[in-house]
């Protein structure tokens, strides 16, 4: 577990800078890390000139009723689904550039939902997550992992996944 986010930290650490130098933002939505990938992200110095926050939706009713994901995405799909991460990453992007007062080109919208476990949610396994991001031009990167271990475990994994997802997009 530590070594995810360890790692997650010092790719950060060179994330950050890039992103700066770029004139980009980073905006987050997220559900089965509960905060974990916003408090990766401002454990790096200068986070607050990237970072225009986050949004922990961790039901399925703040997912709806605070972020804006649709109730027909999470009826059909369930909240652990690329709709609902892709959507989770569209309306953290939407909402939180708008209140950033920053370009919505200049921003990257990041979400991540799943089951962390230890139980099931329904046919969702634990460790199964689906990680989304909106890059500054709009197209959408959709990750899905099968994560093993335990519940911190799971969230961990899914914190350097997404951070490694941001790396991804930032190398293009």
């Amino acid at each position: 577990m530590t070594e995810h986010l360890v790692e997650a930290e010092q790719m950060l650490a060179e994330l950050v800078p890039k992103m700066k130098s770029r004139g980009l933002h980073l905006a987050v939505a997220e559900s089965l890390t509960g905060g974990a990938l916003s408090a990766a992200i401002v454990s790096v110095p200068g986070a607050s000139k990237v970072f225009l926050g986050s949004i922990t939706a961790y039901t399925n009713s703040i997912k709806m009723h605070l972020l804006g994901v649709s109730s027909d995405t999470i009826e059909q799909h369930g909240a652990v689904s690329a709709q609902t991460a892709t959507e989770m990453a569209w309306r953290a992007k939407m909402l939180l550039h708008d209140a950033g007062l920053v370009s919505v080109s200049s921003t990257i919208g990041l979400a991540t939902t799943g089951v962390a476990g230890p139980d099931a949610d329904g046919e969702h396994q634990p460790g199964e997550v689906f990680i989304a991001a909106v890059d500054q031009n709009g197209n959408v990167h959709i990750e899905h992992h099968h994560f093993a271990g335990t519940r911190a475990d799971v969230r961990a994994a899914t914190v350097h996944a997404a951070v490694v997802l941001l790396s991804s997009l930032l190398a293009k």
